[in-house]
């Protein structure tokens, strides 16, 4: 049955004759919504929460992140709490939101989580104290398996790099089987199997072997997977290819000269008028910059020469006086960036162009020499 707009808001009633057993769902379309997601903490220089690369662990606590869109449409809407419900509907835990420093996210702390699926509903006041409630449509699950994978984040060209791992199992003893892929297939690693004993928790390691000629910035990602016949877990890793000498010496850029100036009068007149300006970049190695412009819209010429073992790039910029601003940025291939800013000076009202005021005076001292 599908209702059509306009749609009056309140109690509906919903009479059903049937002689079997039924279930009754009810679906809506909002701009209001919210997504979910499974966080842990982690530490370091700058320590904070971090996705959690895998399903939640059965009977511990968890920290789910909630992102909720439309909310600048329903200024009068109060979030309140998640609810986690089973597959009948029914409430098998609700804890209240936490705000965060950023308006739409909020944080929700579970001492546990259901050991069946269950489904996330977010609920609230909207206005006129009507109840508000979104649920997501699909069901979340916990394992009794955790998996951690651990690695340097960035491997080097042509070495080969440690991938340790844990598997702990907090259901029944069970034999696993455990699998290490990667999608670069840098990892040539046979299944291993190993019984796990209830609480245990076993470790182990395999070897990722980055071949020459991988191109720095290449992603791979490592993923560990352990599977009984009654449960699973996995846990996913993300490892950057990095150069053996890594160059983080950004571009040098100077501003080697500026054509022309714009009018400050008569602003509707500005396409009439262009600037230019030249810009130089220096950068290590041979490698060719990415170079691209941000502020502005005008057009880029580029000339480049070999110095050493530098790379000189030459870079003209041409504008119409409607942009005065442009910012160029230069990027090589270890992402590294260089970058310089610029505006065209504006010219009095009523003053000849610069250009134009030099040729005035050539013309005197010619006459003059006459």
């Amino acid at each position: 049955m599908r209702l059509h707009s306009p749609i009056d808001p309140g109690d509906w009633e919903l009479i059903v004759f049937s002689g079997i057993p039924y279930r009754v769902k009810v679906t809506g379309q909002s701009v209001v919504d919210f997504m979910y997601d499974f966080v842990e903490p982690f530490e370091g220089p700058h320590p904070g929460l971090t996705l959690l690369a895998g399903r939640p662990m059965a009977g511990t606590a968890s920290i789910m992140s909630v992102t909720a869109t439309g909310l600048p449409h329903y200024t009068s809407l109060l979030l309140r709490d998640v609810a986690l419900l089973n597959a009948r509907g029914e409430v098998q835990r609700k804890e209240p939101l936490k705000s965060t420093s950023s308006p739409d996210i909020f944080l929700v702390e579970f001492e546990t989580l259901p050991d069946d699926g269950f489904s996330v509903q977010l609920q609230g006041v909207g206005e006129n104290s009507t109840e508000f409630r979104r649920q997501s449509p699909t069901i979340a699950s916990v394992t009794k398996t955790r998996v951690k994978v651990n690695a340097d984040p960035s491997v080097k060209v042509g070495s080969n790099v440690n991938v340790s791992f844990n598997v702990t199992n907090a259901g029944p003893s069970s034999q696993y089987r455990i699998l290490i892929t990667d999608d670069q297939n840098f990892i040539q690693s046979k299944p291993m199997s190993l019984m796990i004993d209830t609480d245990q928790t076993v470790e182990g390691n395999s070897i990722i072997s980055v071949p020459e000629g991988t191109d720095p910035g290449t992603v791979v990602t490592v993923t560990v997977v352990a599977r009984s016949s009654l449960d699973f877990g996995y846990s996913i890793l993300e490892l950057t290819v990095v150069s053996k000498v890594q160059d983080l010496r950004a571009p040098t850029c100077d501003v080697v000269g500026r054509i022309s100036e714009c009018p400050a009068e008569s602003p509707a007149q500005c396409s009439l008028q262009s600037w230019s300006l030249s810009a130089r970049f220096v950068s290590q190695g041979a490698d060719r910059l990415s170079i691209y412009t941000r502020h502005g819209n005008g057009s880029l010429d580029r000339e480049e020469t070999q110095d050493g073992g530098q790379m000189v790039t030459l870079v003209t910029y041409n504008s119409s006086c409607c942009f005065p601003n442009v910012e160029l940025v230069a990027v090589d291939k270890r992402w590294n960036v260089g970058k310089c800013s610029s505006r065209v000076r504006s010219r009095a009202p009523g003053s000849a162009p610069r250009n134009a005021a030099i040729l005035l005076v050539a013309a005197l001292v010619a006459c003059l020499a006459s």
